[in-house]
């Protein structure tokens, strides 16, 4: 019996499967504390508190936002007033205090609003408005005073509500308007002091007296050094 003998050739594939590493997204969870800030008559500094309630560290900036009605968009604007002690870093999972302050010096008196600060961080954005209260750095008490028409006397008191030291003057008006333009004392009505400086959160009593009988009018104190 004659046996063949036959080559059988089995092929083999070989398949290399493909191995693929894809980079996971993620945002952080970033929380901001208060949600707004306001700088009273009396606060020129406030914090605000950042807080990383992830797992990772992440990076953030700040920026400084306005806009010009409480409908319009916010858009990024300096604001000249406002300062924070530090505007990026890196936050670890925990909190994070920054520190804003305010400078009034060059501020009319009113109420500033529609500003901003804003806080981005890895897909998150974060907006904390911003509102200021200015009070005239010259007061006085009372605003108003009330005499009978046989008074000739009046006393009221001159503060200084800034941090540095303050000169003042008075001028006259007529009548009960005091946007009307204002004028030298008349030569009956006599202040002591008339005028004079004013020591840093310092006060003085005034005394005004005259001898013209008149109706209601005022006097417009005001000071170079202040808004």
């Amino acid at each position: 019996m004659n046996t063949l003998l036959r080559r059988v050739t089995v092929p083999v594939a070989l398949v290399l499967a493909g191995m693929f590493i894809v980079g996971c997204t993620w945002e952080a969870k970033l929380e901001v504390a208060p949600g707004t800030i306001t700088f009273g008559a009396e606060q020129s500094e406030r914090r605000l508190t950042l807080s990383n309630l992830g797992d990772f560290a992440f990076d953030w900036t700040l920026d400084t936002l306005a806009r010009v009605s409480e409908e319009a968009p916010w858009e990024a604007a300096e604001i000249a007033w406002l300062e924070v002690d530090k505007t990026s870093g890196s936050l670890a999972p925990g909190l994070e205090n920054l520190t804003l302050t305010v400078d009034r010096t060059q501020l009319a008196p009113g109420s500033y609003t529609n500003y901003a600060v804003r806080i981005q961080a890895r897909g998150v954005e974060r907006i904390v408005p911003i509102s200021l209260i200015v009070t005239p750095l010259l007061a006085v008490d009372p605003g108003v005073i009330s005499l009978s028409g046989e008074e000739r006397t009046a006393l009221f008191t001159v503060i200084n509500r800034s941090e540095t030291a303050l000169s003042w003057s008075a001028l006259y008006f007529d009548g009960n308007d005091p946007s009307v333009e204002a004028v030298a004392l008349p030569p009956d009505l006599v202040l002591e002091p008339n005028g004079g400086m004013l020591a840093r959160q310092g006060s003085m009593l005034v005394r005004a007296t005259w001898t013209v009988q008149r109706g209601d009018f005022g006097l417009r104190l005001s000071s170079p050094e202040a808004p």
